[in-house]
């Protein structure tokens, strides 16, 4: 019998084969694994370092602030203050076009540009001063946004509306002159302008937008034209010195959180058309000890003068719901004088209406005497 025929000598044969390409499978794969160690070494000692060097010398790297910046990301240099003015000829200027840039303290816009595009000026940190002619009528959303050095602006006769997020934490600004033409202050566009002192609201004013003002911790003054037809949630929350408002005579809505927080503000006057006050509208106003109600307010809700310093409050005879709290926590409130009678007194839905207020009485119209 030959011995390749035989089972045991076959099998020899078979091992001998797999361990020869085992071994050379170990070979190739350790030739692979010099190669390419070597290759990392070279790139990292001698071709990266001679990468960078091209790059730097011939700045690759360049932000659009107009800062240049090292190809690893490090060692930028600020580019020099300067005045910019945007180019005659120009009508407008394009959405973002100057955005980020802190190198413009001071900026004037030629006579024929008619728009000032969205954000063209945001995060122009030392932006100080802007001239903007009366060819402008449009100011894009958010145009001035985080410009907070900004110390005042003139917007020119012609323009409609201060548009939302306009100058949204412009935290310098001082003043703002607004022409009569502006019928709509849009949502949040003075929003934490903290120093803004001098403001005129003009005479043909219609809208303020939500938080338009809010937390303008400066403004000691406000006064409202009658044109004034609508105040946004929280318009004027944490306006912390004003002392004193007359609502105008045409708004028929108190909304939400519109002077929250207000913690300077001793008087308070609410206008003929307003037929609701709403949640929270005046909650912690810790100094207001006077309230005036026209009548024809019809709700006061949820926590509308919740922690203020109220002693007495007259309410009109139109009056169909107070809600939870809505003079809630008023430690001082002692004298409710209600221009309607015993019999609607008691028909007003008041759930929890003063819970956390001491004991009041109630005198109502036709003498009676009520205690809550």
């Amino acid at each position: 019998m030959n011995d390749l025929n035989r089972p045991y000598v076959q099998d020899d044969e078979a091992a001998r084969l797999k361990h020869k390409h085992t071994v050379w499978g170990f070979v190739i794969v350790g030739v692979f694994l010099a190669f390419y160690i070597a290759g990392l070494i070279c790139f990292h000692t001698i071709l990266r370092p001679m990468i960078n060097e091209f790059l730097n010398e011939n700045d690759f790297f360049s932000s659009p602030s107009g800062k240049t910046a090292s190809a690893d990301g490090g060692g930028t240099e600020e580019p020099a203050d300067c005045e910019l003015v945007v180019p005659a000829g120009e009508t407008a200027i394009p959405n973002r076009a100057y955005a980020g840039r802190n190198d413009i303290t001071s900026v004037v816009i030629p006579e024929g540009v008619t728009e000032i595009g969205e954000e063209a000026f945001k995060d122009c940190a030392k932006l100080a001063s802007v001239t903007i002619p009366d060819s402008v009528t449009v100011i894009g959303e958010g145009a001035f946004r985080g410009c907070s050095s900004l110390a005042s602006v003139t917007i020119p006769e012609g323009t409609k509306s201060v548009p939302a997020y306009a100058f949204y934490g412009c935290s310098g600004l001082t003043s703002v002159s607004l022409p009569d033409s502006v019928t709509v202050i849009g949502g949040f566009a003075f929003f934490e302008c903290t120093e803004l002192a001098d403001l005129t609201l003009p005479a043909r004013l219609k809208t303020i937008g939500d938080d338009a003002f809010y937390r303008c911790s400066g403004l000691t003054e406000i006064v409202f034209p009658e044109s004034v037809e609508r105040i946004g949630i929280a318009a004027f929350t944490s306006c912390t010195g004003l002392t004193e408002v007359a609502l105008p005579p045409y708004l028929r809505s108190v909304e939400s959180f519109l002077f929250s927080y207000c913690t300077g503000l001793r008087s308070v006057s609410i206008g003929g058309c307003a037929q609701e006050i709403k949640l929270q509208a005046f909650i912690s106003c810790s100094n207001l000890t006077e309230l005036t109600v026209a009548n024809g307010v019809k709700r006061i809700e949820h926590s509308a003068f919740q922690y203020t310093n109220l002693t007495t409050v007259s309410l009109p005879a139109t009056i169909t719901y107070l809600g939870y709290e809505a003079f809630g926590d008023c430690k001082s409130l002692s004298e409710f004088t209600f221009a309607g009678t015993t019999t609607q007194w008691n028909k007003i839905d008041k759930p929890l209406w003063k819970e956390g207020t001491p004991r009041v009485i109630v005198r109502c119209s036709n003498g009676n005497v009520l205690a809550e």
